[in-house]
């Protein structure tokens, strides 16, 4: 539960303009925040979990901390756009936090004061892309008091990566296929974002829950 009611066009503006296995259900309705180093990440990692939340009634908001350096134009992030809307959730972006380390962390702090998020996703601890490592890193250190904290894995998560929270996303594969097909137009070709992994990384994790489709989560704070 909020301590005070979020007033959600004002946050999104406020960011655009300063900054034991088993499968689990969604926590209750309120508000989610997900970081991604790179974008793609989030419809990759827990976009599925993701669909689950807003059906539900959470608030989700997605939030960049680096742009890839292959992406100059930033043709990445207006795709993550689009993807964002066929799962139902928002991307907000300050633009220039991509690039620059200590706005990054003040963006982060505030998306935090002002979201008052129950859960966070982050990219794993176990992560070997650089920008993916200190999405992490900035994430954790902003994070004490949010409630819970899940990491989700990308292309580049190490080995050390031990998930014990899964996700069912049978019924909303289809939806999260559609988003992270947006990443195989011409204008923006992303190899470690085609819809196949996806499949491949829900069908892996699944032999730990009765080889459902799911999507596996490390639990770095609190409990699910």
């Amino acid at each position: 539960m909020l301590a005070k009611p979020l007033d959600k066009d004002g946050f999104l503006e406020g960011v655009n303009a300063g900054l034991g296995a088993e499968v689990e259900p969604s926590p209750a309705p309120g508000n989610i925040l997900a970081v991604e180093g790179l974008a793609g990440d989030v419809e990759m990692g827990c976009g599925g979990t993701l669909v689950q939340a807003a059906a539900a009634g959470h608030t989700v908001v997605v939030l960049p901390l680096s742009q890839d350096e292959l992406d100059a134009d930033g043709a990445a992030l207006e795709t993550s756009k689009a993807a964002c809307r066929v799962l139902g959730i928002r991307l907000v972006v300050d633009k220039a936090a991509l690039g620059d380390a200590t706005r990054r962390i003040a963006v982060m702090q505030k998306a935090i004061a002002d979201l008052q998020p129950a859960v966070v996703y982050v990219p794993s601890m176990d992560d070997s892309h650089p920008a993916r490592m200190d999405a992490f890193r900035v994430a954790k250190a902003a994070t004490g008091d949010v409630a819970t904290v899940l990491a989700y894995q990308t292309a580049t998560t190490r080995i050390d990566y031990h998930p014990t929270h899964f996700v069912d996303i049978t019924d909303q594969m289809d939806t999260k296929l559609e988003a992270l097909s947006h990443f195989q137009s011409a204008n923006s070709v992303r190899p470690d974002l085609r819809p196949e992994l996806a499949h491949a990384y829900a069908h892996y994790w699944g032999r730990h829950v009765r080889f459902k489709e799911v999507e596996a989560f490390e639990v770095i704070q609190g409990s699910v």
